[in-house]
């Protein structure tokens, strides 16, 4: 005998069967690399900080293991060792301690709580860190007792941090670059003649610093500040996110990929070969290895930059943004392109790299990706790409195909459609569109409706242009998702939990019975069975409509759900 069983898959990749509701979420294998934005070694073991937590390995970066027992904020931007004391900055949530090499974790900084501490640097026994709206702050080697030390900063916003001997730098958001040679207790402004107030990478080697600036590449300066060079010869990309000193070169890692000097900047020539993805946030240099944390995971150079190899084995940590089935493979859209399994799972091929991926629509068997500004489209049926812009629209948020018309929900521009991908003009459908930014977006009925950040859920006839808001019932207009399933209507609500309308979207009323999460980002429906995302609160199943709800989160370790798939197929139970 067969039955049909229900297999979901939602962001980190997680596969449940709904057949047996007492089962556990399970981890898949992919997709492998993410956000990677720092780096540290103790004694043989490499550490990552990611997007989804610590990573460790003990084989030179071949092969990576999460170590975040106790790391309950997963956003990880700076990593520190003092003795083999290991400290991990997190968005939000302060600074965590391991004593044990990531094993487990405890935040040393509750008094910090709030804050993004965006870097991490020490000066003899003590700690300091840079944060977003409080400034630096100083611990002792325990990281315990941090005080902040603020006195001469002049923006409460530090992006890095770093030393040379006694001295202690700090770039800041808007203010430039502050010197302090007392331990934090005062600090002085070191931008005479600097073009950019806005550091986002310090580097100090004997006697010269380097910083990279927002938007105007990188400067040196020998004498602590009095005079600045412009080193950008070379670079194509004038963003660098951080330096490196590796063998007898300089390195910088920028939005546009890595370059080496070996004249202190005077000069860069790219360093580029094999390195996929080119958004590069870290470099880190151990003896022969140079590492470089990315957008889409961990590179590894071996012969001073020449060549890269990805090393992402383990490093489960891809921040998923959509997924979509079509013509029996799984698509996952995310940070660093577009991946395909045709093994529910198990295995991924990165068939678009090096691109953020915001959502995903098929027509037919033919796939549309949404990114900042465009409508990535399939050229000759086949996966190669091509890129359609949309003016002044920023992100596509949702895309909707009816029929040949393709529907984009944008993060400025409101809805546009287009009929014909190449060649083609987007038309604006914004008439009576009381919000220009769309969350989502979803064909029902006789309607196409739009779930938007401030005015609730507009509805519009098919083929029309003209808006009309339809939110009443709605406590909330923040709208992050919409779904349909029979005669019912769904909307997902920031801070609203869900709401469900029978006549579509003229009357809501909410269902909320056992949802103890009430932000709700993504929902997905199964037949009878409807599933719903929250922020931070993992997932929740329905089989009555939305009227009840219960937690299905055993063996779920990533509670932020931004995308389902369901892929229906018939497992044989003997």
């Amino acid at each position: 005998m067969k039955k049909l069983t229900r297999i979901l898959i939602l962001l980190s990749f997680f596969l449940f069967t709904t057949g047996n509701l007492n089962a556990q979420w399970v981890q898949t294998g992919g997709p492998e690399g993410g956000q990677v934005f720092c780096f540290a070694a103790i004694d043989g073991e490499i550490f990552a900080g990611t997007e989804g937590g610590v990573f460790r390995s003990t084989f030179g970066g071949y092969g990576w293991t999460p170590v975040n027992d106790g790391l309950w904020n997963p956003v990880v931007f700076s990593l520190a060792v003092i003795d083999t004391h290991l400290f991990a900055a997190t968005d939000g949530a302060g600074i965590f301690l391991s004593k044990d090499r990531g094993s487990s974790w405890i935040n040393v900084t509750l008094e910090m709580e709030g804050f993004a501490a965006n870097d991490l640097t020490v000066v003899g026994s003590n700690l300091f860190a840079g944060t977003w709206g409080g400034g630096v702050w100083r611990a002792d080697h325990q990281g315990a007792d941090w005080t902040p030390v603020n006195t001469g900063l002049t923006s409460d916003t530090v992006n890095v941090l770093t030393t040379n001997g006694t001295d202690l730098f700090a770039g800041t958001w808007g203010a430039g670059i502050f010197h302090s040679d007392n331990n934090g207790q005062n600090w002085a402004s070191i931008n005479h003649a600097l073009s950019a107030d806005t550091i986002i990478a310090l580097c100090a080697n004997e006697t010269t610093l380097f910083v990279g600036t927002w938007g105007h590449g990188a400067f040196r300066t020998v004498d602590y500040g009095l005079n600045w060079i412009s080193c950008n010869n070379g670079l194509t990309n004038y963003f660098p996110w951080c330096f490196t000193d590796h063998a007898t070169s300089l390195f910088t890692g920028t939005w546009g990929g890595i370059f080496q000097s070996s004249d202190h900047g005077s000069n860069w020539t790219p360093a580029n070969t094999g390195l996929t993805n080119t958004a590069v946030r870290a470099l880190f240099s151990k003896e022969n290895q140079l590492f470089a944390g990315t957008q889409g995971g961990v590179f590894l150079s071996l012969d001073n930059g020449m060549t890269w190899s990805d090393i992402d084995a383990g490093l489960k940590n891809t921040s998923v943004t959509s997924l979509l089935i079509n013509d029996s493979h799984l698509y996952s859209g995310t940070r660093s392109g577009i991946f395909r399994s045709d093994d529910n799972g198990e295995n991924w091929e990165n068939v678009l790299p090096n691109t953020y991926i915001s959502c995903l629509a098929a027509m037919n068997t033919d796939i549309y990706a949404g990114t900042d500004g465009h409508l990535i489209y399939p050229i000759n049926k086949s996966e190669n790409w091509d890129y359609l812009r949309l003016e002044n629209c920023g992100t596509l948020n949702s895309l909707i195909i009816d029929t040949d018309i393709i529907f984009a929900g944008t993060t400025k521009g409101g809805v546009l459609h287009i009929n014909n991908i190449a060649p083609g003009f987007w038309q604006i459908t914004n008439l009576g569109l009381a919000d220009t930014t769309i969350n989502s977006l979803l064909l029902y009925d006789s309607y196409l409706f739009a779930g938007t950040a401030h005015a609730g859920v507009l509805r519009s006839v098919r083929n029309d242009t003209i808006w009309q808001p339809v939110n009443n019932g709605l406590t909330s207009h923040d709208v992050r998702v919409l779904a349909s399933s029979g005669d019912n209507l769904f909307a997902g609500i920031w801070g609203g939990g869900v709401f469900r309308s029978t006549d579509s979207g003229t009357t809501w009323i909410a269902v909320n019975s056992g949802l103890t999460n009430y932000d709700v980002i993504s929902l997905s429906v199964s037949g009878d069975t409807l599933f719903a995302g929250t922020w931070n609160g993992g997932v929740f199943l329905s089989t009555n409509n939305g009227t009840d709800w219960v937690e299905m989160n055993q063996g779920l370790t990533e509670p932020a759900i931004q995308t389902f798939a369901i892929i229906q197929a018939l497992i044989s139970d003997g």
